[in-house]
């Protein structure tokens, strides 16, 4: 007697594999996300407002952000300032919730992971991955706005990879022409392999279906090129007035990678030597600064350590990070070698008063550190924070300082700051 042994497991194609084929669980570590529970979250979200109709206003009620247009070329642009990090062979989940997506005419609405040129109105060179509503009636016929009503949209740096009206979506489940009430909240979600020639599919979160499919785009076998220039881009909501007036509710969203995240990161050094003086006790002094490169806007930087020597004893610092203070001069910026990272000190090169700072920024770490005949060393994790330098919609750098105050003695000296930043690209 002999036996045969079929141990071969297959699941059907559908939204509960990820988006490489494994099945989902409910590990996953989120990369990006956003919630106006309490205010419209200034400090991850650049908002962007144009033209002279255009309004955005927090509903605490609502946890949600109201934007308004009216008046031909009004706009109201909401992105992360830092970007989601994608991890080749990873399927990337991104999901968000809205309302008002419903169309209106002469207005134009769009919510996905994506960017445009940083040179208003903020409307060519598309990248990433986007859903738009488009009140234009006909449509232009060539472009972003060449399908009238809702279309699920990839581009490449300006050049479009797939543009898919909802007419074609699938609609072997429901009609997504007719049964989707876009005035309503919606939970769009979209999942995409990458690895520049993957796929992306699309859909809803609806009652009695769950986490539903309407459509999918494969690039592999059938474009030349990735189909988006990068995978990591900023969460962004917006609204335009092509010369009518309506609304759009920017609730809740998040960016996802399915799985562990790998700190597969790099990490560079920043070394000074100069003898700096911060002169007057109880005066902040901007000591060292840093920033994204700006052809480097998908980078994530870290700020993991650092050292200081003063040559003077007993001399008691508080170091505070602040982002985006005011200085009372223009810094003088240098690119790090072979990393995206920018430094400038206070004081420039080679002067040796620090400058001041006149406006305090954002306290996001501070520590205390005494000055003496040994170096102290301080170990900073902003891994988790998404509070991280980033890059506006108009390219505006965030820049993050280490900050000095002296505290117990003036004319203080702080004689070396060695500086440890890790970076995912």
């Amino acid at each position: 007697m002999s036996y045969i042994y079929n141990n071969e497991i297959k699941f059907t194609d559908n939204p509960q594999l990820d988006g490489f084929g494994r099945l989902r669980t409910s590990q996953v570590s989120s990369v990006l996300e956003v919630k106006h529970v309490y205010d419209k979250n200034p400090l991850l979200i650049d908002e962007l407002l144009g033209g002279t109709g255009a309004t955005s206003i927090y509903v605490p009620g609502s946890s949600d952000v109201e934007m308004m247009v009216g008046v031909n070329g009004d706009y109201v642009i909401r992105a992360t300032k830092s970007r989601g990090i994608y991890q080749p062979g990873k399927s990337a989940l991104f999901q968000a919730t809205m309302m008002e997506f419903h169309k209106e005419a002469g207005v134009t609405k769009r919510v996905g992971y994506f960017s445009t040129t940083t040179t208003g109105p903020y409307d060519s060179d598309f990248d990433g991955i986007f859903l738009q509503q488009c009140g234009i009636t006909g449509g232009t016929g060539t472009g972003v706005y060449e399908n009238e009503g809702v279309s699920l949209q990839v581009w490449k740096n300006g050049t479009k990879s797939f543009d898919v009206p909802i007419a074609s979506w699938d609609n072997s489940v429901i009609n997504p022409v007719t049964d989707i009430d876009w005035q309503q909240d919606q939970l769009f979600w979209f999942d995409f392999q990458w690895l520049g020639v993957g796929r992306v599919r699309w859909g809803l979160y609806l009652e009695n279906h769950g986490q539903l499919q309407l459509g999918e785009v494969v690039a592999a076998n059938n474009i030349i090129d990735a189909y988006m220039q990068s995978p990591n881009q900023p969460i962004r909501y917006e609204i335009r007035s092509n010369g009518g007036s309506g609304m759009f509710h920017q609730l809740c969203s998040t960016f996802m990678t399915e799985g562990s995240s790998n700190a597969l990161k790099k990490i560079t050094g920043v070394y000074n030597s100069v003898e700096r003086t911060a002169g007057t006790t109880g005066t902040k002094y901007a000591y060292m600064g840093f920033r994204l490169k700006g052809d480097y806007p998908g980078a994530n930087l870290n700020l993991d350590a650092v050292s200081s020597l003063s040559s003077l004893s007993s001399h008691d610092f508080l170091f505070t990070l602040e982002m985006n203070p005011t200085l009372n001069e223009t810094p003088t910026w240098s690119n790090a070698t072979n990393a995206p990272l920018q430094y400038a000190f206070g004081g420039g090169a080679t002067g040796v008063t620090l400058d001041t700072v006149t406006s305090s920024g954002y306290v996001i770490a501070s520590w205390i550190t005494k000055g003496g005949s040994t170096t102290n060393a301080t170990d900073v994790n902003l891994f988790e924070n998404v509070i991280r330098p980033g890059i506006c919609v108009n390219g505006t750098l965030d820049e993050i300082w280490i900050c000095v105050t002296p505290i117990s003695t003036a004319s203080s000296k702080i004689k070396v700051l060695t500086t440890n930043i890790s970076y995912y690209d």
